[in-house]
């Protein structure tokens, strides 16, 4: 299930944790249509090039078809700060 919380985490820009306390492995599908996302070149609320796609979302998708649920919380989660980058010239 660790394996399954990066699935949304990758396509929703944010952090997924699993809660869950589901072990083992799992042959899971799931239907569902990306939420198309803004361009500078958009007009009104319409991103431009819009797929006319119909379908749950991601987040509706994983709590109808597998009775999972996103939910809006505070957690530890593990990132990672660069806090000095120098590059250094290598021999071919």
């Amino acid at each position: 299930m660790d394996f399954l919380a990066e699935f949304p985490a990758r396509r929703m820009d944010l952090p997924v944790v699993d809660m869950t306390g589901l072990k083992g492995f799992y042959d899971l599908t799931l239907d569902w249509v990306p939420e198309p996302r803004a361009s500078r070149d958009s007009k009104g609320d319409a991103p431009v090039g819009a797929d006319n796609l119909s379908g749950p979302t991601l987040p509706a998708a994983l709590q109808e078809q597998w009775e999972l649920k996103l939910e809006g919380r505070k957690a530890p989660v593990e990132i990672l700060i660069v806090d000095h980058a120098e590059r250094v010239p290598t021999e071919n």
